[in-house]
Order: structure tokens, then C-alpha cells, then sequence
């Protein structure tokens, strides 16, 4: 939970500065002329695909890891079920046997 806290916290800030460098970008693409105006364009241009590129990625992580806790979950319970009743009988029997 504490980690999880510590990656919203630092998405967030770091989703703060994208819009600060964005704002800037914007205000040197006002004051720039005419012929460098794509280049500062395309710059916060890449700087919007990257940060999309990382959420996306960001989201696909999570996918994976509350697909990998449900897949966890799910055979812990089928032990529990399964393997620790047995382990149970079989401890019993060592038991009645000494």
C-alpha cells in the first residue's frame, strides 16, 4: 500500500511538471519565429507521446499485477482446501501411529 502511495504521489507530480514544460513549451513556441516553430511543435509533441506512452505502459503493469494477485489468490484458496486438510489427516496419523 505505502509503495502504491509513493507511485500515485510521484505520478502526480511528475504529471505536474509535464504541464509546467508543456505551458513553457507553448510559451517559447509564442515567441519563437515562424521557422522554428515545428521544432518546438514536435518537442512537445514527443514530450505528450512519451508521457502517454508511460501511462499506457503504467496501465498495462497494473493489469498484470492484479491479474498475477487474483491468479495467487485463487490457488492459495484451492491449498487451502485441498492440500491443508490433507496435511492435517497425514500429521493425525503420525500422530496415532507414535
Amino acid at each position: 500500500m505505502i509503495i502504491r502511495q509513493a507511485l500515485l504521489t510521484a505520478r502526480q507530480e511528475k504529471e505536474i511538471q509535464l504541464k509546467m514544460l508543456i505551458t513553457r513549451g507553448e510559451s517559447v513556441q509564442r515567441n519563437t519565429s515562424a521557422e522554428g516553430v515545428p521544432a518546438v511543435q514536435k518537442q512537445i509533441q514527443e514530450l505528450k507521446d512519451s508521457w502517454d506512452a508511460l501511462l499506457s505502459a503504467s496501465i498495462q503493469c497494473k493489469r498484470s499485477i492484479l491479474k498475477n494477485h487474483s491468479q495467487t489468490a485463487f490457488w492459495y484458496q484451492q491449498y487451502k482446501k485441498e492440500v491443508v486438510p490433507k496435511l492435517a489427516v497425514m500429521q493425525n496419523l503420525q500422530c496415532t501411529q507414535h
